[in-house]
C-alpha cells in the first residue's frame, strides 16, 4: 500500500508586528502536509513536528511595515502547530489509525501553553 502524504486545513488569526497599542489581525489559513504512516513511531512523530513547525513558519512569515524587514509571528505559528496537532489527532481517531503515545499528549501540551 503507497504512503500517501495528507494534509489538514489549519487557520489561525496573525498580528501584524506594528506598534503594540494598535496590532491589527489578519486570517492565516495553511495546508498543513505530512505523512500520516509516521506518526506510528517516535523518530516519525519528531520528523512529522519539524514538518508542521516549518509549514506554520511560512505560512506565518510577514514583513514589518516599518522596516520592509521579514519576520516569523510566533503566536500565529503556535496556533498553527495546536491546531494542525488536533486535527490531525482527530483524523487518526476518525480513521482508528495508530498514533505514538508522544504525539497524541502533545494535544494537552500544546493548549497548555
Amino acid at each position: 500500500m503507497p504512503k500517501l502524504p495528507v494534509f489538514v486545513l489549519v487557520s489561525a488569526i496573525a498580528f501584524s508586528p506594528v506598534a503594540v497599542a494598535e496590532r491589527p489581525s489578519r486570517t492565516v489559513t495553511a495546508d498543513i502536509h505530512y505523512d500520516a504512516s509516521l506518526l506510528s513511531t517516535p523518530a516519525g512523530v519528531s520528523e512529522v513536528l519539524a514538518s508542521i513547525e516549518s509549514q506554520a513558519k511560512q505560512a506565518c512569515h510577514v514583513r514589518k511595515p516599518v522596516y520592509g524587514a521579514p519576520a516569523t509571528d510566533q503566536i500565529c505559528v503556535e496556533s498553527i502547530i495546536t491546531a494542525a496537532v488536533a486535527k490531525i489527532l482527530d483524523v487518526q481517531a476518525l480513521n482508528d489509525t495508530e498514533t505514538e503515545r508522544m504525539f497524541a499528549r502533545l494535544t494537552s501540551a500544546t493548549e497548555q501553553r
